[in-house]
């Protein structure tokens, strides 16, 4: 199996509007228009090879190439920071990210009732922004892409016509 995702995003925030004020009170509370980008491309593949009759391996991998851009205005009267100041205050406003993430997992059939599995996949998250922040340009902190390491073992089994027996164990090493 083999493909590409292609996605696409960009929001507009108006975060007096997100708490719900009247607009006299959210001007006075910091209105902030904000508009984030977001364009995600990837190319997966995986594919199985039975070693033996009773032994499969399977092996996959996605490469993601993720471009995220924020834009901060403030309000109509002026109130609330610009893009140019949360630059100034440290924080990124565009952020690129590839990460491969790789999946192993085998499957023994110890005959036609037994079966066990075990796999290790990685996966990815895209960094960000905090959404709704202070008055203050240095409140809106960023965080990091995330990637987690998921484990998964367990066995399914049939011991007689009426009765199926199944566990799955997982652990993530985040």
């Amino acid at each position: 199996t083999a493909g590409v995702f292609a996605y696409y995003d960009k929001n507009h925030n108006n975060y007096g509007q997100v708490l719900g004020l009247g607009k006299t009170l959210a001007f006075a509370l910091n209105d902030q228009y904000v508009t984030n980008d977001t364009t995600s491309l990837a190319a997966y593949a995986q594919g199985s090879y039975k070693v033996t009759q009773a032994l499969t391996l399977t092996l996959g991998g996605r490469v993601t190439n993720e471009i995220k851009g924020v834009t901060a205005h403030p309000n109509q009267l002026g109130l609330g920071y610009d893009t140019a100041q949360i630059q100034a205050a440290g924080y990124p406003t565009h952020l690129k990210t590839t990460q491969f993430t790789p999946r192993l997992a085998v499957q023994y059939h110890f005959g036609p009732n037994l079966m066990v599995f075990a796999s290790a996949t990685k996966g990815f998250q895209g960094g960000g922004w905090n959404g709704l922040t202070g008055s203050n340009p240095i409140d809106f902190n960023s965080f990091r892409p995330e990637t987690v390491w998921s484990y998964e073992t367990g066995w399914r089994s049939t011991p007689t016509d009426r009765l199926r027996l199944n566990a799955t164990f997982f652990y993530e090493d985040v």
